[in-house]
């Protein structure tokens, strides 16, 4: 029995297809599509609690995508996460290098990319350039729970791949008045797989 040359082009359509979309799954539901969370405290004590970050990665297709809760009790428009990436791929993460941060603010603002830089102390620092609106992350805050700051990388964009290192600051900023410098930030850093 003969197959016209519709059924047999159809028939090969179809299965690059199906082959196409398998692909696909594989990849989306393989080893690299596994959310992790990571849970730190740090020393930096405020209203006699520690700060506490939740940190929950999941590398997607093309993209990183990150959900970082930290326990604060008061909103300011000018607390910030800092994220770090290992961008210069020599496995640390460099000060005053490459390695440029990404200043996420609560309002959901952020400083252009290479205005800031990783200090010593483990927070960012910039020059006085204007803020302007955020295209990698969305911020909420929540009274009993804190900020829930949602972010998503593009690969290209950040450089990197699993695994990597990683650098993660908060800064509240009502404390800046109050503390001295190593008070003011809560900071981590480490390594994404």
């Amino acid at each position: 029995m003969k197959m016209s040359k519709f059924k047999m082009a159809f028939a090969v359509v179809l299965i690059c297809l199906c082959v196409s979309v398998g692909f696909n799954v594989y990849q989306y539901l393989g080893t690299e599509h596994s959310p992790k969370t990571f849970v730190f405290t740090n020393e930096y004590i405020r209203n006699d609690t520690q700060v506490r970050m939740e940190v929950t990665f999941d590398w997607q297709l093309e993209n990183l995508s990150m959900t970082v809760t930290v326990n604060d009790d008061e909103y300011n428009e000018n607390d910030y996460l800092g994220v770090v990436f290992d961008k210069s791929n020599n496995g640390t993460i460099d000060l005053w290098n490459e390695d440029e941060p990404y200043v996420l603010y609560a309002n959901n603002m952020t400083r252009p990319q290479g205005a800031a830089v990783l200090c010593e102390w483990g927070g960012l620092s910039w020059a006085i350039i204007n803020a302007v609106p955020s295209c990698y992350h969305t911020c909420t805050f929540n009274e009993k729970t804190g900020y829930t700051f949602k972010m998503t990388f593009s690969r290209q964009d950040i450089k990197v791949g699993p695994p990597t290192p990683i650098h993660i600051c908060f800064a509240d900023y009502e404390r800046w008045t109050e503390t001295r410098l190593s008070n003011r930030i809560a900071w981590v850093q480490f390594e994404v797989k």
